[in-house]
């Protein structure tokens, strides 16, 4: 099998990790990619013995779009397109896997055979109408992160498939002897994260007298620093630290005694709640976007609409928070395994490439419902 992988990115973020877990468990394919400029991605993906091409970088980043910026968009697509097809030819693609939306317009323009993998959902509905009208016009395969992700995809070739992440060392919840409970955030530094809710639940906590420290794990992605900046000064006179990025998440976890997701009403599958999952840290969550798919509340972490009070009456409670991370970690046993998510987007490739009808979303699995035989790591 010959894929052209294509990315709108090249930095690492939750989408790209994906794409990295799917390659590192591929073999006896000839793997290739087409990713704006040089980055982070391109780097882990040569380091892979991907064939990887530069293409144009487009200019702009994630987040609301400017009239500019969507004329820039327009203008850059035929050419974007030509430099596709001539790669598709060049290697006689089989299937070009596109990682996200920015790139489906020139992807369809330049090859009938797509399978396109949604991580995120399309919130702008000139967004979700032009990606809708693509994957119709190409009858192309779509693998959706969450049935929150799926809901505004053509239902048609459409299958949704959970992330997984790699297995991190488990540690049973540790109430403090004699040290401040730890409580972080950690990923993509963006505002749809909630950064500043997490910011304002520390300010509530402290001034009631907690004894807490608060994390701030990760850095702005795709974007630039001023959401960070704002971060920064609304922490100021608080016991809250900003460790930077790490890429050795086992550590991070290692120091933390609960995580919180305060993500808004957009975010699909955080990868950061599988993690914590393996790594036996509670969650503490807002009941948003694809994240109670992902929670059962009060089982395998805490769905809340008040960040203070879900984090006191956690803590109120240790025999919870061992009950919660020992649950969670037989989630993801059970679920959230990257072998398990390498096998099912393997076998949706090949259904696609034989050019089979997949499941309806109807019929989607949902993580509840996977076999419990996928416990290996």
């Amino acid at each position: 099998m010959r894929i052209l992988f294509l990315d709108q990115f090249n930095e690492l973020g939750g989408a790209q990790r994906c794409l990295i877990d799917l390659i590192d468990g591929m073999s006896g394919a000839e793997l290739y990619a087409a990713l704006p400029g040089n980055g982070a991605l391109s780097d882990a993906l040569r380091r892979r013995g991907v064939c990887v091409y530069e293409l144009p970088q487009a200019g702009y980043s994630s987040g609301s779009k400017s009239v500019a910026d969507v004329a820039r968009f327009a203008m850059g697509m035929p050419r974007l397109a030509r430099r596709i097809g001539a790669i598709v030819q060049m290697h006689e693609i089989e299937t070009v896997y596109v990682n996200g939306p920015r790139m489906l317009p020139a992807a369809a323009m330049a090859s009938r055979d797509l399978v396109f993998h949604a991580h995120s959902y399309l919130d702008k509905r000139y967004a979700s109408g032009l990606v809708g009208w693509c994957l119709r016009w190409r009858k192309a395969h779509v693998i959706a992160s969450s049935q929150f992700v799926a809901r505004p995809l053509p239902p048609d070739r459409l299958r949704v498939i959970y992330n997984g992440v790699t297995e991190l060392l488990f540690r049973p919840p540790n109430p403090p002897d004699g040290r401040p409970w730890r409580i972080g955030i950690v990923g993509r530094i963006a505002p749809e994260k909630g950064h500043l809710d997490f910011v304002r639940a520390a300010r509530v906590l402290t001034e009631r007298g907690m004894r807490a420290e608060y994390f701030i794990h990760g850095a702005p992605l795709f974007s630039d620093s001023s959401y960070l900046a704002r971060v920064r000064e609304e922490s100021s006179g608080l016991p809250i630290v900003f460790p930077g990025w790490s890429d050795d998440v086992s550590t991070v976890f290692a120091g933390l005694d609960v995580l919180v997701v305060p993500s808004s009403h957009i975010d699909a599958t955080p990868r950061v709640i599988m993690e914590a999952f393996s790594a036996g840290v509670p969650v503490i969550a807002y009941s948003s976007g694809g994240i109670p798919e992902l929670i059962e509340d009060g089982v395998t972490g805490v769905l809340t609409k008040s960040l203070e009070a879900g984090i006191e009456q956690l803590l109120a409670h240790p025999e919870r928070m061992n009950s919660i991370a020992h649950a969670a970690r037989r989630k993801w046993e059970e679920c959230f395994t990257v072998q398990r998510y390498v096998r099912q987007v393997q076998e949706f490739l090949a259904t696609a490439q034989a050019g089979r009808t997949t499941p309806q979303l109807s019929r989607a699995v949902p993580p509840s419902s996977e076999p419990r035989h996928n416990r290996s790591v």
